[in-house]
């Protein structure tokens, strides 16, 4: 036998020998499934808990007209909501990879941050 041949018939051989173990559908186990419902809940209550923070406080921006709640309300709904539904939406639902989803998602947080580090420095005063 040549060495050749003898890696010829290695290639050959391992070939149906799959390189990863195979996997079954996630979720398949009751620990797993509780595990996704409850990272799935978690995901809907801090989507809802920054949609309320955000209402009350564009609520009081409307009643007082102060130019700090606005940028904070709209920061906070940027960091929260936007953020976990773009990454939801085009991760999940549209099928985008999760490297471009990420990196929306991020950029919301990024514009997020800008507009709540602004109501925090903010003084009100027309420039």
């Amino acid at each position: 036998m040549t060495p050749l041949a003898s890696v010829a018939e290695f290639a050959a051989a391992s070939t149906a020998v799959p390189l990863q173990p195979v996997v079954g559908q996630v979720g398949e186990s009751l620990t797993e499934r509780v595990f996704l419902y409850a990272l799935f809940a978690a995901f809907v209550v801090s989507v809802l808990l920054g949609l309320f923070v955000s209402v009350r406080v564009l609520r009081g921006y409307r009643e007082s007209g102060e130019r700090r709640l606005l940028l904070f309300g709209v920061g906070v709904l940027c960091i929260v909501f936007f953020s976990k539904t773009t990454n939801f939406l085009l991760a999940s639902a549209l099928g985008l990879g999760t490297g471009y989803a990420e990196l929306i998602a991020t950029g919301w947080r990024i514009l997020g941050a800008l507009l709540v580090v602004n109501a925090i420095y903010d003084t009100g005063d027309p420039p």
